[in-house]
């Protein structure tokens, strides 16, 4: 494998192998990048993934080094995106969705998950992603999801799709719905914030929507983890899904 070179833009590195530097022009090979994770991460991934179908051409640190270089029209040709979430979460969905809403060109994006949560299934859904796949799966799983997506088709891993149906399943029991409902009697802006919660915006980008201070909405997340019963915005994903506060 050619050694990687670094681009003129901070955190990214590009991982082109031909001289010019412009994409494949084979119609049947699929261009895509990463972006997030770890170095030593996405490195193993170029290297997993090349082969005469699939081309990673680019890999960025994160969503800002995307960004720089996708305004500067260095992605253009690109298939797909792969966005290896690694600590940001709903803010990193929250980011790169918005930048790929801006553009109506965007390639589909695939989210490869470093561990199964419903916090990054619903995120990558909520963003539009294509699919789903985690970092246990095997290779050839997501060599398939790189596929299909680039074709505009849908894939999630067989446990995101248990995990979801479950969900589904549980949200259909009217006794244990109410029951919850009944105990957490939030107040519509405690709704509202859910709902931002689920978009994936941060309690800084939800004090600034809602013109708000910080610490209000930090009060009102407390409040809020306190009435669902819930520790994590993951917890308070599943609760919202499957009692109706919240939709995909």
């Amino acid at each position: 494998m050619k050694s990687p070179t670094y681009s003129p833009y901070t955190n990214a590195t590009s991982l082109r192998h031909n001289p010019e530097g412009s994409p494949p022009t084979n119609g049947s090979t699929v261009a895509i990048c990463l972006v997030g994770g770890r170095t030593i991460v996405r490195l193993a991934i170029q290297k997993l993934l090349e082969s005469p179908d699939i081309s990673v051409t680019w890999a960025f640190d994160d969503n800002q080094a995307f960004a720089r270089a996708a305004e500067a029209g260095q992605t253009d040709g690109l298939d797909l995106i792969v966005l290896i979430p690694s600590g940001e979460g709903f803010s990193s969905f929250n980011r790169l969705g918005n930048l790929l809403t801006s553009n109506q060109a965007a390639p589909p994006v695939i989210v490869l998950g470093e561990q199964l949560s419903r916090g990054q299934i619903y995120g990558a859904l909520r963003m539009g992603a294509k699919a789903y796949v985690s970092l246990d799966s095997q290779p050839e799983e997501l060599r398939q999801a790189i596929h299909l997506a680039a074709k505009g088709k849908m894939h999630l891993s067989r446990d995101a799709v248990e995990m979801m149906l479950n969900d589904i399943s549980n949200a259909n029991q009217p006794a244990q719905t109410a029951s919850h409902l009944a105990n957490a009697k939030l107040s519509a802006r405690e709704n509202e914030i859910v709902q931002l919660l689920c978009d994936g915006l941060s309690s800084k980008q939800i004090a600034a929507r809602l013109h708000l201070a910080p610490k209000t909405v930090e009060n009102h997340r407390y409040n809020i983890y306190r009435k669902c019963h819930v520790e994590s915005i993951a917890g308070l994903i599943r609760f919202a899904v499957q009692h109706g506060m919240a939709t995909l």
